[in-house]
């Protein structure tokens, strides 16, 4: 049984379309930009917790130095270089005189990079738009 349109029902699938389409995008739209968000975070926390390693291993003297340059090629090879943004790199050194104690020492290492939203998604995230992550590891110097 075909249904014949009236002139008053001509272009109401295009008013429809063009009323949910905006919405559709926005909601495609924002799943990308969580994506791109949960990469960088995941991206961040890798480069921290070898950011850490390479602080662990190093005297305290040349670490802060190896471990920003740690991070910064690591968040290279993840796919990150070229970012409009550097990465900051905060780092906690074990003091040297502490590595004979009994007590466990641990070293940490922050990295926090800006994210630019694409999408007016920033409305629904969180205030913040720095996205970081911190690593801990247990000290052990080498000599």
């Amino acid at each position: 049984m075909s249904r014949v349109l009236t002139r008053r029902e001509r272009g109401a699938v295009a008013v429809e379309f063009a009323l949910v389409l905006p919405v559709l995008l926005l909601i495609l739209l924002g799943i990308i930009d969580f994506g791109r968000a949960m990469f960088i975070k995941n991206a961040l926390t890798n480069a921290a917790s070898q950011g850490a390693r390479v602080a662990a291993m190093h005297l305290p003297s040349d670490s802060a130095t190896a471990v920003a340059l740690s991070v910064a090629d690591s968040m290279g090879i993840q796919g990150m270089a070229g970012s409009s943004t550097p990465v900051s790199v905060q780092v906690t050194i074990c003091p040297p005189d502490t590595v004979t104690t009994a007590a466990p020492v641990i070293d940490t290492v922050t990295a926090s990079v800006h994210f630019k939203w694409i999408t007016p998604a920033s409305l629904f995230a969180p205030s913040s738009d720095t996205i970081s992550a911190t690593a801990t590891w247990l000290c052990v110097f080498t000599k």
